[in-house]
Parts: structure tokens; C-alpha cells; sequence
């Protein structure tokens, strides 16, 4: 996750794409793209955490199979 102000004061939050010394690329939440210089840039704040927290060694082995047997109900009707 990136928040991010422009040197107008245009503040954009999103999911960062790519980044590299001197530039930022984002998608934002209505999934526009936008790229940016870094040097046109107010602040730059980015996220550091993962989206999703891991689920690992919550779940027995069991409950695993279960929850993947439920999901594979959940296709609309596609059979394999």
C-alpha cells in the first residue's frame, strides 16, 4: 500500500506496481494507474505489511480439506 502527496497537494492511496530510485507507479482503488517522479512528490508513505495475513498453522490438516472441499461447491455448477 502507498500514500502518496503531490507538490499540488493531490493526495492518491493504492497498491504500489513498481518502483524504482526516481519514480513510483500505483493503481488505485477504482483501479486507475498512475506513475509519478519522485522529485514531483510532497511525501511518499508506503506500507510495509502484506495486504492478507497468513492463515499458516491456524488451520489443521482437517480443517484445510474441509474448507477446500467447501469451496470447490462454490464453482456455479463447473464440473470437473
Amino acid at each position: 500500500m502507498v500514500d502518496l502527496t503531490t507538490r499540488a497537494g493531490k493526495k492518491i492511496s493504492g497498491v504500489r506496481l513498481n518502483e524504482d530510485p526516481y519514480s513510483v507507479q500505483l493503481r488505485d482503488f477504482t483501479s486507475a494507474i498512475h506513475s509519478f517522479w519522485k522529485q514531483d512528490l510532497r511525501s511518499l508513505m508506503v506500507e510495509r505489511r502484506t495486504p492478507m495475513p497468513s492463515y499458516q498453522g491456524k488451520l489443521t490438516p482437517a480443517e484445510i480439506d474441509d474448507t477446500v472441499a467447501y469451496l470447490s461447491t462454490l464453482r456455479g455448477g463447473a464440473q470437473q
